[in-house]
């Protein structure tokens, strides 16, 4: 039995037309929800709406370049770091043995440490970097 039309929240939809769902009530408040748009009836036949509020969509971060600002050969003497500045503070270094690659140190407002067989490798956030080698135990 048709009672009355009621406007929604939207000022688009109305309680009646193209049905997304049906509320039935007895002696409780029923709720409904389709793209954002809530709806309660109540037991009295009242008709209540209200939207969701549309999360803003997260700032693009701009892109960050990562510059190569130099290569050093490490305390060992056959294994080499390439230096990258991607911002103030930040910096990443990928150290490589042979050709392949080790690690990828990352300085991004504090140092950055890495150990390959007994070869240690720091990198600041200034973009220096520093090596050594542990000292080989006496016998």
């Amino acid at each position: 039995m048709y009672v009355t039309t009621v406007k929604l929240a939207d000022q688009v939809s109305r309680a009646e037309g193209v049905q997304y769902g049906t509320l039935y009530t007895q002696g409780a408040p029923t709720q409904a929800q389709h793209n954002g748009l809530h709806v309660t009836l109540r037991p009295n036949g009242e008709v209540t709406s209200w939207i969701e509020r549309a999360k803003p969509e997260p700032k693009a971060k701009p892109a960050v370049e990562r510059v190569l600002i130099g290569t050093a050969t490490l305390a060992d003497g056959s294994t080499t770091a390439k230096i990258h500045r991607l911002a103030d503070d930040h910096y990443e270094a990928d150290v490589f043995a042979n050709g392949t690659r080790l690690d990828t140190l990352v300085a991004a407002g504090h140092p950055a440490y890495g150990e390959h067989n007994g070869l240690r490798v720091a990198l600041h956030p200034d973009g220096e970097l520093t090596s050594w080698v542990d000292p080989t135990p006496m016998p």
